[in-house]
Protein backbone atom coordinates (compact mmCIF):
# COMPACT_ATOMS: atom_id res chain seq x y z
CA UNK A 1 0.00 0.00 0.00
CA UNK A 2 1.35 3.42 -0.93
CA UNK A 3 2.12 5.55 2.11
CA UNK A 4 0.98 9.18 1.89
CA UNK A 5 3.85 11.63 1.93
CA UNK A 6 4.31 14.07 4.81
CA UNK A 7 3.14 17.60 4.05
CA UNK A 8 4.25 19.92 2.62
CA UNK A 9 4.68 17.68 -0.41
CA UNK A 10 6.19 19.22 -3.55
CA UNK A 11 6.15 16.77 -6.44
CA UNK A 12 7.34 17.89 -9.84
CA UNK A 13 4.33 18.96 -11.93
CA UNK A 14 3.14 16.65 -14.68
CA UNK A 15 0.31 16.87 -17.21
CA UNK A 16 -1.49 14.00 -15.44
CA UNK A 17 -2.44 16.10 -12.42
CA UNK A 18 -1.48 19.63 -13.41
CA UNK A 19 -4.99 20.87 -14.19
CA UNK A 20 -6.48 19.69 -10.89
CA UNK A 21 -3.46 20.83 -8.93
CA UNK A 22 -3.80 24.31 -10.38
CA UNK A 23 -6.96 24.80 -8.35
CA UNK A 24 -5.46 23.83 -5.04
CA UNK A 25 -6.22 20.12 -4.88
CA UNK A 26 -3.95 17.69 -6.77
CA UNK A 27 -5.47 14.32 -7.53
CA UNK A 28 -3.98 12.51 -4.54
CA UNK A 29 -6.42 9.83 -3.43
CA UNK A 30 -7.19 8.88 -7.02
CA UNK A 31 -5.35 6.29 -9.01
CA UNK A 32 -2.53 5.97 -9.82
CA UNK A 33 -1.12 8.07 -6.98
CA UNK A 34 -3.14 6.87 -3.99
CA UNK A 35 -2.35 10.00 -1.98
CA UNK A 36 -4.93 11.81 0.13
CA UNK A 37 -5.78 15.45 -0.67
CA UNK A 38 -3.70 18.13 1.06
CA UNK A 39 -4.87 19.13 4.53
CA UNK A 40 -7.26 22.03 5.05
CA UNK A 41 -5.55 25.37 4.79
CA UNK A 42 -3.09 24.22 2.11
CA UNK A 43 -3.15 24.87 -1.64
CA UNK A 44 -0.97 23.32 -4.30
CA UNK A 45 0.70 25.14 -7.21
CA UNK A 46 2.44 23.21 -9.99
CA UNK A 47 6.14 23.94 -9.94
CA UNK A 48 5.88 25.49 -6.47
CA UNK A 49 4.28 22.84 -4.27
CA UNK A 50 2.10 23.06 -1.19
CA UNK A 51 1.59 26.53 0.28
CA UNK A 52 -0.35 27.47 3.41
CA UNK A 53 -3.24 29.88 2.98
CA UNK A 54 -3.21 33.01 5.11
CA UNK A 55 -5.29 32.70 8.26
CA UNK A 56 -8.40 34.80 8.68
CA UNK A 57 -6.67 36.55 11.60
CA UNK A 58 -3.79 37.59 9.34
CA UNK A 59 -6.19 38.86 6.71
CA UNK A 60 -8.19 40.78 9.32
CA UNK A 61 -5.16 42.49 10.86
CA UNK A 62 -3.77 43.30 7.40
CA UNK A 63 -7.06 44.93 6.41
CA UNK A 64 -7.10 46.79 9.71
CA UNK A 65 -3.65 48.25 8.99
CA UNK A 66 -4.71 49.22 5.47
CA UNK A 67 -7.90 50.72 6.90
CA UNK A 68 -5.91 52.96 9.26
CA UNK A 69 -3.69 54.10 6.38
CA UNK A 70 -6.75 54.84 4.26
CA UNK A 71 -8.56 56.68 7.04
CA UNK A 72 -5.51 58.89 7.60
CA UNK A 73 -5.28 59.67 3.90
CA UNK A 74 -9.02 60.31 3.61
CA UNK A 75 -8.88 62.51 6.70
CA UNK A 76 -6.20 64.73 5.17
CA UNK A 77 -7.98 65.02 1.80
CA UNK A 78 -11.50 65.56 3.13
CA UNK A 79 -10.11 67.84 5.84
CA UNK A 80 -8.66 70.05 3.11
CA UNK A 81 -12.09 70.12 1.46
CA UNK A 82 -13.77 71.11 4.72
CA UNK A 83 -11.17 73.84 5.25
CA UNK A 84 -11.91 75.19 1.76
CA UNK A 85 -15.64 75.13 2.53
CA UNK A 86 -15.14 77.07 5.75
CA UNK A 87 -12.80 79.56 4.08
CA UNK A 88 -15.35 80.36 1.37
CA UNK A 89 -18.34 80.65 3.72
CA UNK A 90 -19.67 84.20 3.77
CA UNK A 91 -22.37 86.30 5.39
CA UNK A 92 -25.67 86.77 3.59
CA UNK A 93 -28.62 89.00 4.46
CA UNK A 94 -32.13 87.85 3.56
CA UNK A 95 -35.15 90.02 2.69
CA UNK A 96 -36.02 90.48 6.37
CA UNK A 97 -32.54 91.69 7.26
CA UNK A 98 -31.44 88.45 8.94
CA UNK A 99 -27.75 87.69 8.58
CA UNK A 100 -26.61 84.10 8.18
CA UNK A 101 -23.47 82.25 7.15
CA UNK A 102 -23.72 80.48 3.79
CA UNK A 103 -21.15 78.31 2.02
CA UNK A 104 -20.18 79.34 -1.48
CA UNK A 105 -20.88 77.10 -4.47
CA UNK A 106 -17.14 76.83 -5.04
CA UNK A 107 -16.54 75.66 -1.48
CA UNK A 108 -19.24 72.99 -1.76
CA UNK A 109 -17.77 71.84 -5.09
CA UNK A 110 -14.29 71.55 -3.56
CA UNK A 111 -15.64 69.49 -0.65
CA UNK A 112 -17.50 67.11 -2.98
CA UNK A 113 -14.44 66.76 -5.19
CA UNK A 114 -12.27 65.99 -2.15
CA UNK A 115 -14.68 63.23 -1.07
CA UNK A 116 -14.69 61.74 -4.59
CA UNK A 117 -10.90 61.96 -4.79
CA UNK A 118 -10.53 60.24 -1.41
CA UNK A 119 -12.73 57.36 -2.64
CA UNK A 120 -10.73 57.01 -5.86
CA UNK A 121 -7.46 57.13 -3.94
CA UNK A 122 -8.67 54.34 -1.65
CA UNK A 123 -9.47 52.18 -4.69
CA UNK A 124 -6.12 52.98 -6.33
CA UNK A 125 -4.27 52.11 -3.12
CA UNK A 126 -5.45 48.50 -2.98
CA UNK A 127 -5.80 48.03 -6.75
CA UNK A 128 -2.23 48.95 -7.72
CA UNK A 129 -0.51 47.34 -4.73
CA UNK A 130 -2.32 44.02 -5.35
CA UNK A 131 -1.79 44.21 -9.13
CA UNK A 132 1.95 44.86 -9.05
CA UNK A 133 3.16 43.68 -5.64
CA UNK A 134 0.52 41.11 -4.77
CA UNK A 135 0.07 42.74 -1.37
CA UNK A 136 -0.90 46.03 0.22
CA UNK A 137 1.32 47.48 2.99
CA UNK A 138 -0.96 45.78 5.53
CA UNK A 139 -0.55 42.39 3.86
CA UNK A 140 3.20 42.94 3.51
CA UNK A 141 3.41 43.58 7.25
CA UNK A 142 1.62 40.28 7.94
CA UNK A 143 3.60 38.30 5.35
CA UNK A 144 0.66 37.36 3.14
CA UNK A 145 0.16 37.80 -0.59
CA UNK A 146 -2.65 37.58 -3.17
CA UNK A 147 -1.75 35.22 -6.02
CA UNK A 148 -3.33 33.70 -9.11
CA UNK A 149 -5.07 30.46 -8.16
CA UNK A 150 -3.34 28.57 -10.99
CA UNK A 151 0.16 30.07 -11.24
CA UNK A 152 0.94 31.68 -7.84
CA UNK A 153 1.80 34.90 -9.71
CA UNK A 154 0.29 38.39 -9.15
CA UNK A 155 -3.23 38.64 -10.57
CA UNK A 156 -2.67 41.75 -12.67
CA UNK A 157 -4.58 44.98 -13.20
CA UNK A 158 -7.91 43.64 -14.46
CA UNK A 159 -8.66 41.05 -11.81
CA UNK A 160 -7.24 43.12 -8.98
CA UNK A 161 -9.59 45.95 -9.98
CA UNK A 162 -12.55 43.54 -9.90
CA UNK A 163 -11.40 42.34 -6.47
CA UNK A 164 -11.36 45.89 -5.10
CA UNK A 165 -14.47 47.26 -6.80
CA UNK A 166 -16.73 44.35 -5.83
CA UNK A 167 -16.94 45.23 -2.10
CA UNK A 168 -16.67 48.97 -2.77
CA UNK A 169 -19.64 49.07 -5.17
CA UNK A 170 -21.63 46.55 -3.09
CA UNK A 171 -21.21 48.83 -0.10
CA UNK A 172 -22.84 51.71 -1.98
CA UNK A 173 -25.86 49.51 -2.62
CA UNK A 174 -26.04 48.12 0.92
CA UNK A 175 -23.76 49.65 3.59
CA UNK A 176 -23.15 46.35 5.35
CA UNK A 177 -22.31 44.49 2.12
CA UNK A 178 -18.56 45.12 2.21
CA UNK A 179 -18.34 43.73 5.75
CA UNK A 180 -20.15 40.56 4.69
CA UNK A 181 -17.82 40.17 1.68
CA UNK A 182 -14.72 40.60 3.83
CA UNK A 183 -16.10 37.97 6.24
CA UNK A 184 -16.92 35.58 3.38
CA UNK A 185 -13.60 33.64 3.65
CA UNK A 186 -15.13 32.14 6.80
CA UNK A 187 -17.91 30.65 4.66
CA UNK A 188 -15.51 28.61 2.50
CA UNK A 189 -16.13 24.99 3.43
CA UNK A 190 -12.95 23.80 1.67
CA UNK A 191 -10.70 25.38 4.31
CA UNK A 192 -8.90 27.53 1.72
CA UNK A 193 -10.49 30.77 3.03
CA UNK A 194 -11.48 31.84 -0.46
CA UNK A 195 -13.79 34.85 -0.08
CA UNK A 196 -16.34 35.94 -2.64
CA UNK A 197 -13.95 38.64 -3.89
CA UNK A 198 -11.23 35.97 -4.18
CA UNK A 199 -13.58 33.76 -6.19
CA UNK A 200 -14.39 36.66 -8.51
CA UNK A 201 -10.71 37.45 -9.07
CA UNK A 202 -9.68 33.75 -9.15
CA UNK A 203 -7.01 34.16 -6.48
CA UNK A 204 -5.76 32.70 -3.24
CA UNK A 205 -4.42 34.66 -0.27
CA UNK A 206 -1.42 32.69 0.97
CA UNK A 207 1.58 33.00 3.26
CA UNK A 208 4.44 34.56 1.35
CA UNK A 209 7.00 32.41 3.18
CA UNK A 210 5.79 29.38 1.20
CA UNK A 211 6.43 30.97 -2.19
CA UNK A 212 9.72 31.27 -4.11
CA UNK A 213 11.49 34.62 -3.75
CA UNK A 214 10.54 37.12 -6.45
Amino acid sequence: MTQPPPWPYNPSPSPEYGAAAAYGYPTYGQQPYGYPPPPRGVVFFPGVGAVEVASFGQRFVARLIDGVINVLGIGVIVGAGVAALIATTHDTVDAWGTTSREPSAGGVAILLLSIAFAFVLGVLYEWLFIAFRGATPGKMALGVVVVDEATAQPIGLGRSLLRVLFPAVANWVLPIAALVIYLSPLFDGTGRLKGWHDQLAKDFVVKKAGLPAR
